[in-house]
């Protein structure tokens, strides 16, 4: 896939330079506003609480949702628990991991995941893995915010879940770039946007949300820079449907296959969407490919 010019927006975090360059590479323009900080949970309890029923053996299954959960976790049991006794314990248990994130963190630490959910890595895959499973109790390491499909999901399935919050996301601390990408969403000065997951969008809306609310105090003429417009197209599926339909009126294009994955080398989450009020393009369709 080559963006022919496209002026590519993107929310990338950890990964805002790596993007950036392959957005550059497959010829587009890019802006890269990072849209997430993660950080460790106000309270350890979660991560002690988790260690110590591990260790214990109450749990026969554990669904970790997120590489960098996996490493908050170790971080904030290392004065107490070792990661090798970590890893111990972790060993006597299934391990279902999301996605290659947080496989690739258990691969690290020796203990290579027992089940990878497949693509597109939402919580309705791993739904799918542990329905044919025999384990009773689960262990859900959550990812930056509480995931109540998923849990009642498995608990539908007869099984005792119980749920960890060991990190949370929150809005970057310098939230200029992002304000700068809702402006020009809603100026309509981009072509493609890419997300990688629910929370971007999310916090994209709530920066703007906040951005047109300061402009309606300070006496400013509402107009179309500051509200955001985008397509209606129902085609939501994915982290994103929830958000998409209900806070955004915007619908996705579709998650990027593993084709086209591997020239972004982002996550298999990602989404494309073009901001123009005649609807969603494809970048390769508008090249006429």
């Amino acid at each position: 896939m080559a963006f022919h010019g496209l002026r590519v927006l993107s929310f990338e975090s950890r990964r805002a330079p790596e993007i950036e360059t392959l957005i550059r590479k497959h010829g587009g323009q890019p802006f890269v506003a990072p849209s997430v900080r993660e950080r460790a949970a106000p309270e350890s309890g979660p991560a002690f609480d988790f260690a110590r029923r591990l260790t214990a053996g109450e749990f026969q299954l554990v669904v970790c949702m997120t590489g960098v959960g996996l490493e908050f976790l170790a971080e904030t049991l290392k004065p107490s628990l070792s990661l090798p006794e970590l890893s111990a314990a972790f060993s006597r248990v299934v391990r279902l991991a999301r996605g290659p994130k947080p496989s690739s963190v258990l691969r690290r630490w020796g203990i290579p995941a027992d089940i990878v959910a497949p693509e597109p890595n939402t919580w309705r895959e791993i739904v799918a893995a542990v329905g044919p499973r025999t384990e009773m109790s689960i262990a859900l390491l959550e990812h930056g915010r509480a995931n109540a499909d998923l849990e009642a999901a498995l608990v539908g399935q007869g099984r005792n879940v119980s749920t960890f919050a060991i990190y949370q996301w929150d809005l970057p601390e310098d939230t200029g770039p992002l304000e700068e990408a809702a402006r020009r969403i809603a100026a309509g000065a981009c072509d493609v946007i890419l997300f990688t997951s629910s929370i971007q969008l999310e916090h994209l809306l709530a920066v703007a949300h906040r951005d047109g609310a300061s402009r309606s105090r300070s006496g400013r003429t509402a107009s179309r820079r500051g509200r955001l417009h985008w397509p209606h197209h129902d085609r939501s599926l994915g982290l994103l449907r929830h958000h998409t339909r209900r806070h955004s009126g915007a619908s996705q294009n579709g998650p990027i296959g593993p084709g086209r994955r591997r020239i972004l080398r982002t996550n298999p989450l990602t989404y494309s969407y073009r901001s123009t009020r005649r609807g969603l393009i494809d970048p390769a369709r508008r090249a006429g490919r």
